[in-house]
């Protein structure tokens, strides 16, 4: 379209295109939904298309404005830009087109809008420049889906720590100081709270940020539902003052600074066994997603909650194994609920919707596999060597010479077994597509070993022979889940290099006493 435009202004530009033809030219601008503007060589301001005026939000000074249509420029990080250094001014002093730059262009109401100018400098046939066109992209859009897909990324990754923290947690007060910190990151706030029904059926903080002593003394025993209540529903209030609280209540929130805020009810076995609340200091919509992450993160801490309860009234040895089997398919289950919800929203842009659902079933059948090892083992462990040959198994040739796995066995505990062997799916799944067992000349070698006192795993997993690899243009699930929540989960170091000859990926990581055990 660019290049087009460019014909199109250069056509009118020409000094023996007359003027019925100039007038043609400029009505087709007009008529064109992309923002166009030309200057004359100095930088004057000769022509805008109505484009141009809705997304400069001004109708430019034609023949005295210079360079720019809009009220004021900024680079992206924030800083001034002045016109006679903007894109456009830029062009015409070098005389050459100006690409892959961003600005930020104010609006006279103060509004900014992130666009992409494309100026180009027009020449007439003996090669004397006679101005130039620009055309300005907005991205606002691009921009919003840039920062939505990394939102989704962080949220996803602040519920996978805050799963790994209540597997971890071992009190009460660990499972709410995980809460507070999953709330705060998840959901965006700096305000939260947890209480809890006390034996008296008394709503009790028992952690909280950025409250007050006398608020939470005003509003403690204050809730909406009942210890035991069954189906109690979430409560998301846009502005303290258009409910129909007592004005008491009211008067408290206002003078704590509190405009918006939310219950969410925390359940186990079905019945309410307290509620979180975030805070807004002014009226709050909550979205959609934040409703879903919300309810996520309440049954999440229900469920550890509860496990807490649990394990003071029996003994921890007799309680450890169904603890840990009830708590680990309550997750899992919540956990792929979240997942599956977040890449059918990412994969839907994709180019075929159906081949990233079979990407992700694949995943939900590797995780399965895992589950299925470490149940054979009433959930002590599950062998690393074993991991690794279920999940190349398909993958490996009639005479096995494409696939060589070397290595001590060890058994790896449940929490490195699942993020193990996620993270083999995605190496597997990669290399059979675009890798070294995409092609019957590639081959796979995967090397381990255990050094030091406490033990570290280093994993290398080597691919040669297949395609020429390049390194992708942005991260999907199967990076992520290697750079993010591997590293964080065996505490180590995660290296990927896209080498010509075919992807690298070295895994270090600690292994404690029980994991290390040979099997």
């Amino acid at each position: 379209m660019i290049k087009a435009v460019e014909a199109l202004v250069a056509g009118f530009s020409e000094p023996d295109t007359s003027k019925a033809e100039q007038t043609s030219f400029r009505e087709l601008l007009e008529m064109l939904p992309a923002a166009v503007y030309t200057t004359d060589p100095a930088g004057n301001i000769t022509f805008c298309n109505r484009a141009a005026i809705e997304l400069a939000g001004r109708a430019p000074d034609i023949g005295r404005d210079q360079w720019c249509v809009t009220f004021r420029l900024f680079r992206p990080d924030g800083t001034r830009l002045p016109h006679d250094q903007c894109p456009m001014a830029i062009a015409l002093r070098e005389k050459r087109p100006v690409r892959d730059v961003e600005i930020m262009a104010e609006r006279p109401d103060g509004q900014l809008v992130p666009v992409m100018p494309f100026p180009t400098p027009l020449f007439d046939r003996s090669g004397v420049m006679v101005g130039a066109v620009n055309v300005l992209v907005d991205i606002s859009k691009l921009k919003a889906a840039e920062r939505a897909e990394a939102r989704r990324a962080d949220e996803q990754a602040a519920l996978y720590q805050f799963t790994d923290r209540l597997y971890r947690a071992t009190s009460m007060r660990d499972a709410v100081d995980a809460a507070m910190d999953a709330i705060a990151s998840a959901l965006l706030v700096e305000r939260a709270s947890i209480l809890l029904f006390d034996e008296g059926g008394v709503a009790r903080f028992v952690g909280w940020r950025g409250l007050s002593e006398s608020y939470r003394a005003a509003v403690e025993g204050h809730c909406p539902w009942k210890p035991g209540e069954r189906n109690a529903q979430p409560i998301f209030v846009t502005d303290i003052d258009l409910t129909d609280e007592a004005e008491t209540i009211k008067r408290v929130v206002r003078g704590e600074g509190i405009r918006g805020l939310a219950f969410i009810p925390l359940t186990a076995n079905g019945g309410v066994i307290g509620k979180f609340m975030t805070y807004y200091e002014t009226a709050h919509i909550f979205s959609d997603d934040e409703r879903a992450l919300a309810v996520t993160l309440a049954r999440q801490l229900g469920f550890a909650l509860e496990r807490q309860r649990i394990e003071t009234d029996r003994k921890r040895a007799e309680a450890q194994r169904d603890l840990l089997v009830a708590e680990l398919s309550h997750r899992v289950k919540n956990t792929l609920a979240t997942v599956i919800s977040i890449a059918r929203q990412s994969f839907a842009k994709g180019p075929s919707l159906e081949h990233a659902l079979k990407s992700f079933d694949g995943r939900l059948r590797a995780l399965a596999h895992t589950h299925n090892r470490l149940a054979e083992s009433n959930w002590e462990g599950a062998s690393l060597h074993r991991l690794l040959a279920n999940e190349l198994a398909p993958y490996r040739a009639t005479d096995g010479n494409n696939i060589e796995i070397n290595g001590p066995d060890i058994r790896l505990d449940p929490r490195r077994a699942v993020v193990l062997g996620m993270a083999f799916h995605e190496l597997a799944t990669n290399a059979a597509k675009y890798g070294a067992l995409s092609s019957k000349n590639g081959c796979l070698a995967i090397d381990w070993r255990v050094e030091g006192e406490p033990r570290e795993l280093h994993l290398d997993w080597i691919e040669r022979g297949g395609p020429a690899v390049q390194r992708p243009q942005r991260s999907g699930f199967g990076r992520l889940l290697l750079e993010r929540a591997l590293r964080a989960d065996l505490q180590g170091h995660v290296e990927l290099k896209f080498a010509p000859g075919g992807l690298q990926c070295s895994i270090t990581g600690a292994l404690d006493d029980r994991s290390s055990n040979r099997v």
